[in-house]
């Protein structure tokens, strides 16, 4: 087996293994205890329609998509898609409580309706439903589609640990680093490699020389939430956010005893 392939087993596998909790586990941060009691108030709940439309196609169609906190999550499929007022949720049979509820008037004056609302058992539910002309009343026929749990919905504020996972780069002059997170068993872990020089632009060339160092492991990143600092086997440092994404990992004293920042980026990118 060529060292080249050799890496690529061994970082998919390191990968893979740090991906494998669903996202409902990954919705849970690393440290239970620490997070911020969740206040529905303070949680963002939306529908956003995205037009999917192709050219040819004989009806429009919108994809419709959740947001509830820091997740996004497609619902489903309808042909018309604007915002239902709360005055007119009555008349689609929808909630009077609903957060949010899009739909509308599509072919063969077929109409749909797509809200988010909490059930009876403090359950977050995304539900579907239609109907048409001559149907009788009370038969939009909802279905729930998504169901989020109240206690795994973290404020916007609060950076979901899934969205630290993946690569970090850092292009130096006489050396440059790559880092790989994944989150496994609601642990933060990483390999960091060391790269003499440049990093390489080919992804083939890049993987290469990744090949050639040897991945220095960071078992257990202990993170502290209120503020994305961190502790390592590398020692300390802070995550940067643009809102619910994470930008940069910056390790107070690596490189020389100095400070150095790796972005988030995706190799070959």
């Amino acid at each position: 087996m060529s060292k080249y392939v050799f890496i690529v087993a061994i970082t998919t596998a390191f990968w893979w293994s740090c991906k494998s909790e669903t996202p409902a586990d990954a919705a849970v941060l690393a440290n239970p205890g620490e997070a911020p009691a969740v206040n529905l108030d303070s949680v963002v709940f939306a529908l956003i329609c995205k037009d999917i439309t192709q050219a040819g196609d004989k009806v429009k169609h919108h994809d419709v998509y959740a947001v509830v906190g820091h997740d996004t999550v497609r619902v489903g499929t309808i042909e018309s898609c604007q915002k239902i007022a709360p005055a007119d949720y009555e008349k689609y049979e929808i909630p009077a409580n609903a957060y949010e509820a899009v739909g509308g008037t599509g072919a063969d004056n077929i109409t749909y309706a797509v809200y988010l609302g909490k059930s009876p058992e403090g359950k977050i539910n995304a539900r579907i439903g239609h109907n048409y002309p001559g149907k009788k009343s009370g038969s939009f026929d909802y279905r729930s589609m998504i169901v989020f749990n109240e206690e795994d919905i973290a404020p916007a504020s609060v950076i979901n640990p899934a969205a630290m996972t993946g690569s970090y780069l850092h292009k130096g002059g006489a050396s440059s680093y790559v880092l790989y997170l994944g989150y496994n068993n609601r642990t933060l872990i990483g390999q960091l490699y060391t790269i003499k020089g440049a990093l390489p632009e080919q992804k083939d060339s890049l993987m290469t020389a990744i090949s050639n160092a040897t991945p220095e492991i960071m078992a257990d990143i202990q993170v502290d939430w209120s503020n994305l600092s961190f502790d390592s086997a590398k020692g300390p440092g802070t995550f940067k956010r643009n809102g619910n994404r994470i930008e940069s990992i910056t390790f107070s004293k690596l490189a020389n005893g100095g400070s150095l920042t790796l972005e988030k980026k995706e190799i070959g990118e």
